[in-house]
This record gives structure tokens, C-alpha cells and sequence, in this order.
């Protein structure tokens, strides 16, 4: 009886291993994706009155 008392929490903790893993591949994956994707269009700070001019509703 004695000898399955740690038994039960290595299990729970190769678990949440994997799934730290897991998440972290995923992570780093997307990462990869979203900020190294040759299609990414670099957007920053614009004038206003260049995309709106005054004077024009639209």
C-alpha cells in the first residue's frame, strides 16, 4: 500500500508536462506565424488628415 502513494502525483505531473509542453509548441508556433509571415503588412502610426482629409465625408 505504501509502495503507490507517489505513484499517483508523478502521473499527474508527467500530465501537466505534456500539456505545458503542448501549449508552449503551440505558443511558439503561432508566434512564428503571426510576426515571421512574409504577408504581414507593417502597421504604425498614420496622419489622420492623410487617410480622411478634411472637408470630405465619406
Amino acid at each position: 500500500m505504501l509502495r503507490n502513494i507517489g505513484k499517483a502525483s508523478s502521473i499527474k505531473l508527467e500530465n501537466y508536462r505534456l500539456i505545458f509542453f503542448i501549449a508552449a509548441v503551440a505558443f511558439i508556433a503561432s508566434f512564428l506565424i503571426t510576426y515571421l509571415s512574409p504577408n504581414r503588412k507593417l502597421t504604425g502610426w498614420q496622419d489622420a488628415e492623410n487617410m480622411y482629409p478634411l472637408g470630405k465625408s465619406g
